[in-house]
């Protein structure tokens, strides 16, 4: 029998507009939610629990000061979740904005798989390392895996060529991400949803170009049928 989940990925931008984005992720009706930017204050984590619950979700993995969170509906079964952080560099007086990757290993119709929620940096090198550890992760796998998030970067780009070298693009050809505002169309296809072999994409979304978008960036929705 063919399992398939929807899963919807989006960088919220800190969750500036938490009934904004609420309404979006509940009208996805997604299995897994994967986030990016999600709040990083102290408490952002219980806040992050308390927007998943007013979804209908649950955290399974991630949330707190590294910005990335793996959520999930009720019926997907979750095994345990991790977060792997990435090393972050001085710029000038400050460190630069945390990286990280939160993974969730799941069961969802009671077939496994591994979800990870990716932001990728700015820079680079840093991009090219996380994307690095990625694959490792993948080549650890024993079952299939997804990678969603925000990688910093357009297909064309290094990290891509890391990434697809393990994984599938799942939107190839797919609509540009960012910048989503209100007086600029996304021109940068940022935002990606990765596979493994043997998962197929169904369906493969991105969202409208709205101009009361609460984020940046357009959410990605798929839907993945998981091999048997």
């Amino acid at each position: 029998m063919t399992t398939t989940i929807k899963l919807l990925t989006w960088n919220i931008l800190g969750l500036r507009e938490r009934a904004k984005v609420a309404a979006v992720v509940r009208e996805a009706r997604a299995d897994v939610v994967c986030l990016q930017e999600c709040p990083r204050w102290p408490g952002g984590r219980t806040a992050l629990a308390l927007f998943a619950r007013s979804t209908g979700l649950r955290l399974a993995a991630g949330g707190g000061r590294r910005g990335v969170a793996v959520l999930v509906a009720p019926h997907v079964q979750v095994e345990h979740g991790e977060l792997a952080a990435m090393p972050r560099r001085r710029s000038t007086f400050w460190w630069t904005y945390p990286r990280a990757t939160a993974t969730a290993h799941l069961r969802v119709g009671g077939a496994p798989v591994q979800v990870s929620s990716a932001h990728l940096d700015v820079w680079e090198p840093g991009r090219l390392e996380h994307a690095r550890k990625l694959v490792a992760s993948v080549d650890r796998a024993t079952g299939p895996v997804v990678v969603a998030g925000d990688l910093n970067d357009a297909p064309s780009g290094a990290v891509w060529q890391v990434l697809t070298a393990a994984l599938s693009d799942a939107g190839l050809g797919g609509a540009p991400t960012y910048p989503a505002t209100a007086d600029r169309r996304p021109n940068k296809r940022l935002d990606a949803v990765l596979t493994s072999p043997g998962i197929e994409v169904v369906t493969y979304r991105t969202g409208a170009d709205v101009s009361g978008l609460p984020s940046d960036h357009l959410p990605v929705l798929v839907t993945l049928s998981l091999p048997a």
